[in-house]
């Protein structure tokens, strides 16, 4: 018999498509999204493929997200936004405005479900940011080589590696090469032009 629970995101995506205003984005190539819609807060279903959230005090990028999620939640407890939604390749998502989802999740009674996905949403951002400022060099051209190869082929093939980290790290050039050099030199990894194109088994240290 199989197990037709719904999920708390699968619910609070119900709530989403339910809500009359709402902004249906397309995006194909390199897009950054304001996380606002006339100026109010707002909070985005990613329905297909990627997005990450970028800081605007410095243009890092602080998580990757891959469909289907919800972002821009803790919009929904009164913060300014801080980032925007950054696209890398092409996705499809639904706008809504915080205050409009707020009301519904009331009426809804759902605020511990969205507590749960908002739970989640912050770890994955916290593990990004717990590498990056505690993790070596190599551990963190590690972390982000695991997560271009465990992205969709597309995005893969097309994403320059050193355009990828320097995004979301401050690894310098001249040490992401150094790193890049060696575990090409181990036959860890393939590059062809500045990007990955295969990845066999990277070692927890090098």
């Amino acid at each position: 018999m199989m197990n037709t629970e719904i999920t708390p995101q699968q619910k609070l995506e119900n709530i989403i498509r339910s809500l009359r205003e709402q902004r249906s984005i397309m995006v194909s190539g390199r897009e950054d999204i304001a996380m606002t819609l006339r100026a109010h807060p707002t909070v985005f279903f990613l329905e297909e493929g990627r997005a990450s959230l970028r800081l605007k005090s410095n243009g890092y990028i602080i998580a990757d997200f891959t469909a289907p999620a919800v972002l821009g939640l803790e919009l929904l407890c009164g913060h300014e936004p801080d980032t925007t939604l950054a696209v890398q390749d092409s996705a499809r998502l639904i706008q809504v405005l915080s205050s409009d989802l707020a009301a519904e999740i009331e009426l809804s009674g759902m605020w511990h479900d969205v507590f749960s996905i908002l739970a989640d949403n912050a770890r994955h951002v916290r593990d990004n940011l717990a590498i990056s400022a505690f993790g070596s060099n190599y551990h963190i051209v590690r972390h982000h080589l695991l997560a271009l190869s465990n992205g969709d082929g597309g995005l893969l093939k097309q994403e320059s590696f050193h355009r990828y980290i320097s995004e979301r790290s401050t690894v310098s050039r001249s040490t992401l090469y150094k790193v890049i050099r060696s575990l090409q030199a181990g036959q860890y990894i393939t590059m062809e032009r500045g990007k990955l194109i295969e990845l066999r088994h990277l070692p927890k240290n090098y």
